[in-house]
């Protein structure tokens, strides 16, 4: 893709490489996948939803800006090591670069005409405001990376996927500083963006959808209320005894799709399918709307479609293409699960929510900078409060 490819990503985002360049990328990721890296996720999604929450006692008005820190933070200490202690004002810059870059793709004829690339630079009228663009997510990303790396190379330096996999010494990663920084931001920026979003879109849909956000918070207070009458928040432990809660999240998902498109995919050999005969390195977009229409009834919000009674609810990729497919599918599916269960059940849980004007209930507003539709948060009872207070307290940040 010469826009969202080249002059944007300086062709160093994974997710717009080649095969022959990502597939390096992808080992390089695939760490995250193994089982010490999955219970990490775990615990840096417990503590920053019991940061999460606490922000919300404090000021629930901004509450979209702690939804924005606790994903991000999350994929922060997970690659990071550490806490993020960026400003509002630096995060809305870092996420200025993941909203441009995702508007960037196919967003013009030159990534569906690639050979347009090759005219002579003083007929690409295009190029400088996607190359200008291109020099600002630079500076923000190596402005991010020069201090990660400086803690990972420290004395003091926690267990993070850079200092393990980046500039460990046994995974020979054979990319320039540069392209150190992009991937580690891309991880960033793709891994904090991405549940953001769909952290506001379950909670859109509690407010549009209030009988199903109802059945919600009855099976979360079912299962979290102890037969001594004391209260718990919902924990990873509780993903099987909680079905529907898993389903509204799939449900979310799926009729407030994330991505509307993911990058294209090649084909890798010449195949036929319905009596169409596709040739060997034929480009496939997957349209994620058009998708996630193909269910019954698709205009229809209803989670319990997910409910299988084999655990398919709590299994984000099965038979559900939002996070894509195939070699190139998304690389934090797993930790997708837990991270969007804990803080939505603990906010079901711990507050009512409610509409506080009107809006269109069709229309994510992903890219907004301010709150993307008006949301009325209310503590339930102030024995919620001592609740968050007592565990957060208690919840130590991750080593």
């Amino acid at each position: 893709m010469p826009i969202a490819g080249n002059l944007v990503s300086k062709g160093m985002r994974s997710v717009t490489q080649p095969t022959r360049v990502w597939s390096e990328l992808r080992r390089m990721m695939r760490p995250l996948l193994n089982t010490d890296f999955t219970k990490r996720f775990i615990d840096w999604q417990e503590y920053e939803s019991m940061q999460m929450l606490q922000a919300y006692l404090d000021d629930s008005s901004t509450w979209y800006l702690h939804n924005s820190r606790y994903a991000t933070g999350v994929m922060y200490g997970i690659i990071a090591g550490e806490r993020l202690s960026k400003t509002d004002a630096e995060m809305q810059e870092y996420r200025r670069t993941t909203m441009e870059f995702l508007a960037s793709i196919q967003s013009t004829a030159v990534d569906f005409f690639p050979f347009l690339e090759y005219l002579p630079r003083s007929l690409q009228v295009w190029r400088h405001k996607w190359e200008a663009m291109g020099a600002r997510h630079y500076q923000a990303f190596t402005s991010w990376w020069h201090p990660i790396k400086t803690q990972a190379t420290g004395d003091k330096a926690q267990h993070s996927w850079v200092k393990q996999v980046i500039l460990g010494p046994t995974t020979n990663f054979l990319g320039n500083e540069d392209e150190a920084a992009y991937l580690t931001n891309t991880l960033i920026s793709a891994g904090g963006d991405n549940p953001r979003i769909a952290l506001n879109t379950c909670l859109m849909a509690s407010i549009v959808h209030t009988s199903a956000c109802h059945h919600v918070r009855t099976e979360i207070d079912t299962v979290c209320h102890d037969p001594d009458g004391s209260l718990r928040l919902p924990a990873t432990s509780d993903i099987p005894q909680m079905p529907y809660t898993c389903a509204f999240i799939k449900e979310c998902l799926r009729y407030y799709p994330v991505v509307p498109m993911v990058p294209p995919h090649t084909a890798a050999e010449s195949f036929s399918f319905e009596q169409y005969t596709f040739p060997k390195g034929t480009s496939f977009i997957l349209n994620i709307p058009t998708i996630t229409r193909d269910y019954l009834d698709p205009q229809s919000f209803q989670p319990e479609r997910w409910i299988d009674g084999r655990g398919g609810e709590a299994k984000l990729t099965e038979a559900f293409w939002g996070f894509g497919g195939g070699k190139r599918v998304c690389i934090g599916y797993k930790a997708a699960q837990t991270g969007l269960f804990l803080p939505f059940a603990r906010l079901m849980m711990c507050f009512e929510v409610g509409k506080a004007g009107d809006f269109d209930d069709r229309r994510v507003n992903a890219w907004s900078s301010g709150e993307p539709f008006p949301l009325m948060l209310r503590l339930r009872e102030e024995e919620y409060r001592e609740l968050i207070l007592r565990k957060a307290k208690a919840k130590k940040m991750p080593e």
